[in-house]
């Protein structure tokens, strides 16, 4: 495939807050061979989420139905003459209040997360730093957060620096993550969590970066 979604070389850190992870097209996160249970949206390695975030980018993370149907989270199952194989995916904002203000704000703050369609809750943060933060840390670094699914969650994740820093296999609905991670910092680490239930609906959360003291 030559298809490119993506160009990296362009980029700006003030406009472009988000990325967005996943739509009915698949999911853009990393490239089939390194696990993507999804379509390769990214079609071609550098272009997927990962291959931004390694360069250095910061952004948040976001899931659209990216149908131009103008049905949030739904997307018609003929809408271009063929059907997709993937659900409309959702975006989910953490904001102090419900208005267009506080939305907008949150989303440039990149406190959000992504899922395949499902309402999934989650809470994440590093030595209490909400998701989408930029934080300056030392060891060891505190990692918690909350996730209840809408299926059972077989499969957490917390990724770091693109990595599978530490998986977790509950089986449960509602898990509370507390981990510890004592190693040394990278130039601009990051954390993000990817959870995959039992139904196969997935989430990911925004990283958050922890620089060096």
């Amino acid at each position: 495939h030559t298809m490119v979604w993506t160009d990296w070389d362009v980029f700006d850190h003030e406009l472009e807050r988000v990325c967005e992870i996943y739509s009915m097209w698949g999911c853009t996160e990393r490239p089939i061979s390194e696990g993507n249970p999804l379509w390769d949206k990214s079609c071609i390695p550098g272009g997927g989420a990962q291959a931004g975030l390694a360069r250095g980018y910061r952004y948040g993370f976001i899931s659209a139905s990216d149908s131009h149907s103008g049905f949030p989270g739904r997307q018609h199952p003929d809408l271009y003459g063929f059907c997709f194989s993937y659900k409309s995916g959702l975006a989910a904002i953490r904001a102090p209040e419900l208005n267009a203000k506080s939305l907008i704000d949150s989303l440039k703050s990149r406190n959000c997360y992504a899922t395949t369609g499902a309402r999934i809750y989650m809470e994440f943060a590093v030595d209490g730093a909400r998701m989408g933060s930029e934080i300056t840390g030392g060891e060891p670094r505190h990692i918690t957060g909350r996730v209840v699914g809408t299926d059972a969650i077989t499969r957490i994740d917390i990724v770091r620096d693109n990595a599978d820093w530490l998986t977790l296999t509950p089986g449960d609905d509602d898990v509370t993550i507390d981990a510890t991670d004592d190693s040394p910092l990278g130039t601009g680490s990051f954390y993000y969590l990817r959870v995959t239930q039992a139904d196969g609906e997935m989430a990911w959360a925004s990283p958050v970066w922890v620089d060096p003291a």
